[in-house]
């Protein structure tokens, strides 16, 4: 609130390759918004200049609907997408990061948590300490291999999570908050997977309270919800 629309795009979108572009696209002088074709054209340029991340960060996201609807095989063809992308980078480690990161995604699903933590070692160390959904994904496998302890510190140490300029350099700015704003929810379940019913119900508490004006049909809130009733119930 403490920012204008265009200081905003500024301070949370643009990195050196990004500045020049976005400046002229957001108009720092007031009232200097660009006619439709200038519009169009510097949307353009940004969307393929060489260190914008959003490509490659949307098709990791629809490798996750994929996976969520449960068809592997598109969300294969998702990672593929994300290889020739690094291919064209001359095997950029950012790029591939997320290759390997939505990899990781699919076989943790498929129940191979020893794949998905091999795969996780082939991501940026910075990538997988500061991206929230890399550190989610670290303490999903941690959970999944019986490791309690780091599964738990990594969420929370997410909470205070440092770095923030990371995120926001990696195109992660709205990633950070949402999952952050999460962390209750993945708490939840994860103490609920190790069987501390008590703990699992504090903290699915915790997430609905936090989400008591989010949209009704938000699946995490729903989900919370199913799972506390089930848990209150002595499920």
């Amino acid at each position: 609130p403490h920012y204008s629309k265009n200081a905003f795009v500024f301070n949370t979108l643009c990195e050196p390759p990004y500045t020049e572009p976005y400046v002229r696209w957001c108009g720092r002088t007031a009232g200097a918004t660009p006619p439709p074709t200038r519009f169009r054209k510097l949307s353009e340029e940004i969307r393929k200049g060489a260190y914008n991340p959003w490509h490659v960060i949307c098709e990791y996201y629809r490798g996750l609907i994929f996976i969520n609807n449960g068809d592997f095989a598109q969300a294969e063809a998702s990672a593929s997408e994300l290889r020739q992308i690094a291919e064209m980078k001359l095997h950029d480690s950012y790029y591939l990061s997320h290759y390997n990161g939505l990899r990781a995604e699919i076989r943790l699903a498929q129940g191979k948590g020893r794949e998905a933590s091999s795969l996780l070692t082939n991501v940026l160390p910075s990538v997988r300490a500061t991206f929230p959904r890399f550190r989610i994904l670290d303490a999903k496998t941690a959970a999944t291999l019986g490791d309690k302890t780091s599964a738990l510190k990594l969420l929370d140490d997410t909470y205070n999570l440092e770095g923030l300029q990371f995120t926001i350099a990696g195109g992660d700015f709205l990633d950070f908050w949402l999952e952050r704003s999460k962390l209750d929810y993945y708490k939840a379940k994860m103490y609920e997977q190790f069987g501390e019913k008590a703990e699992a119900i504090k903290f699915y508490k915790k997430a609905i309270q936090n989400w008591k004006n989010a949209d009704k049909d938000y699946p995490p809130y729903i989900e919370a919800k199913q799972r506390l009733a089930l848990l209150a119930k002595g499920g």
